[in-house]
Formats: structure tokens, sequence, C-alpha cells
């Protein structure tokens, strides 16, 4: 994982002064990196001899990225990579789909037990897992006064 010169000493303020677009993402992708995702899908996705430009576990980690701050198609990477300052490189749609296209079953395990693995971590650190008591609420009234059952 390569972290970017400026997330070396990152503050989140709200002064207006070196605004940066799309920070929520970059957030979110150094949260994935901190917690241990991008170097577990990493290790679960690596094949032996094979040795690709990109990072497999980062670029699902970059399209999950991508997907949270509100792309709706592989072409939308474009929007982390045309802020290389800020994310440093991304791998092109056309690399995106050639990672998608080797996940077969065990890979699709593998990633399943990255996730848990780095899932379980975060809750010990934490202590015990975050009410969502707002979420829930709003589902619950959403499905309350909508016609369609949920």
């Amino acid at each position: 994982m390569q972290s970017t010169a400026w997330a070396k000493d990152l503050r989140v303020t709200a002064d207006g002064s070196d605004v940066v677009s799309h920070v929520g993402a970059a957030l979110l992708r150094m949260l994935a990196d901190r917690a241990g995702l991008t170097s577990a899908l990493s290790a679960g996705l690596a094949r032996r001899g094979r040795y690709p430009t990109y990072d497999r576990g980062r670029v699902l980690v970059d399209l999950t990225v991508m997907i949270a701050d509100g792309g709706e198609a592989i072409c939308d990477i474009d929007t982390l990579r045309h802020q290389g300052e800020v994310f440093g490189p991304v791998a092109s749609a056309a690399t995106c789909w050639r990672a998608l296209d080797e996940v077969d079953a065990v890979r699709l395990r593998r990633i399943h037990a990255a996730r848990a693995k780095v899932r379980a971590r975060v809750w010990a650190l934490l202590g015990q897992v975050p009410s969502a008591r707002a979420a829930i609420s709003a589902l619950v009234w959403s499905c309350s006064t909508s016609t369609r059952r949920c």
C-alpha cells in the first residue's frame, strides 16, 4: 500500500483552505488501509507466480470507495484516478474489469474471510459493535409508512 505525502499529516478542519474534492472518499480509503482490509484482501487475492501492476486488494478497495462516493459504473473509477495527488496511483477501468473477472468461488471465499477477520479486529478495538438506532428507526418508519412490504 502506498500512501500519498499529504496523508501522513492529515487533519480535518472546517476553515475552507486547501479544500480537497472527494475528501470523504480519501478518508474511507485510508480507513480501509489502516484497519487492515486492503492488506487482507491483497493477501487473499494473491496468485503464485503472478505480479500484476495493480495489487488486487487495492483495486477492490478503490472500487468500493468509488461506489461509496457515488460511482455507478466501473468507468467512474476515473474520479479517483484524476486526483492522483490525493489517491496516488489508481487502476484503470480495464484493470478493474480484469480484477473483478479474476474473482472465482475460491477468491470470493477469501474475500469473505478477509472481511470477517478485519471486521472482528475493528469490533474488538471498539470494545463493542456500535449501535445504529437511528438507521433502524428510519428503516422501521419507512417500512410502516410504505405500501411495500419490508
